[in-house]
């Protein structure tokens, strides 16, 4: 049995650490620890300390977890670990200034030497209210940005690297901000006239171009990532004027936009189904 306080390396600052083990009748060795740390690099600890042959439980608390870049406060996790086999069950934490739960298990192929470790990982789970904007800054997208959201998630990476990320997740948000897409103002636009003029469309592009930006709320979004490319398969978000339905990709190491759907207007009544393509400029919508 060993007990260790005030114990620091790269990849961890622990305030209290207690470990256990024992041999079992076959002669596996397999200990339990528990650690509350005041810092955790989940990567680097990863990489650097789970070549070994021993199998593990641990019990772990850390007032910063570190994993893939992103920093989880007051976060706890159970782990089930061996040489090639790590499962993070349980962890919880606040990311982004929401609540996190997710399951992980990281796996690499039997064999490979300490030196060349790659770990692959699988993350499922949900974010609840968080300030998903800092999601949307890490994808680098621009032209909008987002209120606190709720996120379910199921997602892979070949190297526990966000650059490799594929899976899918379901996404709502309270408000969404769009830049020079003013939707409110088409109403006022359309009900001045009694006919179809003939350069509507004209007229309904500069309203979107020319009058600041929108806020939508009920917004609802399922996507699919694929190492760098986002598929929009649903994007819905509505307000007292109108409601909008969009579908399309994003692609994020260029930047580039196509999305494309409709555009319905409360008011005036009957008025027609706009259909809306928006490409990469954020200036540029086809209406």
């Amino acid at each position: 049995e060993i007990t260790a306080t005030h114990y620091t390396r790269s990849d961890m600052k622990i305030a209290q650490m207690s470990l256990k083990g024992k041999t079992d009748d076959q002669g596996h060795f397999r200990y339990g620890a528990a650690i509350t740390a005041d810092k955790f690099d989940l990567d680097k600890w990863l990489t650097d300390s789970w070549a070994m042959a021993p199998d593990a439980a641990l019990r772990i608390t850390a007032g910063d977890l570190v994993w893939q870049s992103l920093h989880i406060t007051n976060a706890s996790f159970d782990a089930a670990s061996g040489p090639s086999v790590v499962k993070v069950a349980g962890l919880e934490g606040t990311l982004w200034s929401g609540k996190l739960n997710t399951d992980i298990t990281f796996t690499r192929p039997e064999g490979t030497p300490p030196e060349k470790v790659l770990w692959s990982s699988g993350a499922k789970g949900h974010l609840q209210q968080a300030d998903l904007n800092q999601l949307k800054d890490i994808f680098g997208l621009t032209g909008f940005s987002a209120g606190a959201g709720d996120v379910n998630f199921d997602m892979t990476s070949a190297d526990n690297t966000l650059s490799t990320v594929k899976g899918a997740a379901d996404i709502k948000l309270s408000a969404l901000t769009i830049e020079r897409f003013n939707f409110d103002k088409l109403e006022d636009m359309v009900q001045q006239y009694a006919t179809v003029p003939e350069d509507l469309q004209q007229m309904v592009e500069n309203t979107f171009h020319k009058n600041g930006a929108s806020v939508f709320k009920d917004v609802q979004c399922h996507v699919k990532v694929d190492q760098g490319i986002l598929s929009t398969e649903t994007l819905k978000f509505s307000n007292s004027y109108g409601s909008v339905a969009l579908a399309g990709s994003v692609d994020v190491k260029t930047g580039g936009y196509t999305l494309s759907g409709n555009v319905h207007l409360n008011k005036p009544a009957g008025f027609p189904v706009l259909k809306t393509l928006h490409t990469t400029d954020l200036q540029d919508y086809t209406v």
